[in-house]
């Protein structure tokens, strides 16, 4: 259920006014259009059918989800669903609430650096939902999801622990185990940055491919297939080209040995422009380590993967194998300025954690 507004039905825009050929006689107080005359009726917008709300102001806490009172409408008691809400800097995610005496709690977020005074001036809507009771017989529906999330606490390295660090470790996962990728899982990406490959000039770069092993050919194919499958690349007609090369990853606990996919982008980076954003000292970062005894390492998976391309540099990030042309559709690795969109996208998110 959409609400537009409590006292009017519709909006009319000026695009739509042109093609009924509608024409406004402020004299008469009449829109005229070709078929037919309707009649302008004014309304005191000042004055409000609704009492004036007394709602206090909130403080909402810069980086932070904060729970929050507001008033709705069409609705005194019961549930419902209010609709995901955006303004500057604030987000309110569409959410199931308990509605009481015309009031509800909801979460809002703050993804500013600095913090922000709210006053909500008129109620919500709320749109309105019936619950049915559940047939007698229902599958376990976490089944899958309980399966899969024991198998990734398998995963976790916990021997070097003692009892009261595991027992830390593991609960921090159970809490926030949505943030982490399990195989199989679809990667997700951001949008607050995208990757932009400005060069000298818009003359294609088309380099021969490379011959690789025999053998791996089907090792390449399978993470072609995985890459279509999660939208990372796409079939492409570009006229660029940058030949691809695989090679073997280095061991990780399993001692299952792996191969990375990777483009040889020289010839594009010779044309690129270099992006002038400032990158991490290691020094400096290996100094304000100070005397710290415990470290934490956060590793994204295929970090460079969960950024968008810019939809006027995909072309340019093309690549051919036996079996097809593709281009990327996510920020690959190879390119000038990964290291810049990914450092921006990282100061932005991080921004007053540091």
């Amino acid at each position: 259920m959409f609400y537009f507004h409590d006292r009017f039905d519709m909006l009319l825009g000026m695009d739509h006014l042109k093609t009924i050929k509608a024409q406004i006689d402020f004299a008469n107080n009449k829109i005229i259009t070709p078929k037919t005359e309707i009649e302008i009726n004014y309304l005191d917008l000042v004055k409000s059918e609704q009492p004036a709300l007394n709602q206090p102001s909130q403080k909402i806490a810069p980086r932070a989800f904060s729970q929050i009172k507001v008033p709705v409408k069409n609705m005194k008691n019961g549930e419902g669903v209010i609709p995901y809400f955006k303004q500057g800097s604030l987000e309110i995610p569409e959410c199931l609430v308990k509605v009481e005496n015309g009031e509800c709690y909801l979460g809002i977020l703050n993804t500013d650096v600095k913090e922000i005074t709210l006053t909500v001036k008129e109620p919500l809507p709320v749109e309105i939902i019936e619950f049915s009771e559940p047939p007698s017989k229902t599958p376990n529906l976490n089944l899958y999801d309980s399966r899969k999330y024991q198998l990734d606490l398998n995963k976790i390295r916990t021997d070097h622990m003692n009892a009261e660090e595991r027992h830390k470790i593991l609960n921090l996962v159970k809490e926030y185990k949505d943030v982490f990728h399990c195989d199989g899982n679809i990667l997700s990406c951001t949008d607050k940055v995208s990757h932009q490959i400005r060069t000298t000039d818009e003359i294609p770069v088309y380099t021969r491919n490379y011959r690789y092993p025999e053998a791996l050919k089907g090792e390449i194919d399978n993470q072609i297939k995985d890459m279509l499958a999660q939208g990372i690349i796409r079939p492409s007609s570009s006229p660029w080209n940058s030949p691809l090369w695989i090679v073997p990853k280095k061991l990780d606990h399993s001692n299952i040995q792996k191969y990375r996919i990777v483009i040889d982008y020289r010839s594009l980076n010779q044309k690129t422009i270099s992006d002038k954003y400032p990158l991490p000292n290691i020094t400096e970062l290996l100094d304000q380590l100070g005397r710290s005894m415990y470290f934490s390492c956060l590793d994204l998976k295929s970090g460079f993967h969960q950024i968008p391309m810019h939809p006027d540099s995909i072309e340019k990030t093309a690549f051919s194998t036996g079996n097809g042309h593709y281009e990327m559709l996510r920020m690959p690795m190879g390119t000038k300025n990964s290291p810049a969109t990914f450092q921006r996208l990282m100061d932005n998110v991080l921004r007053g954690l540091q």
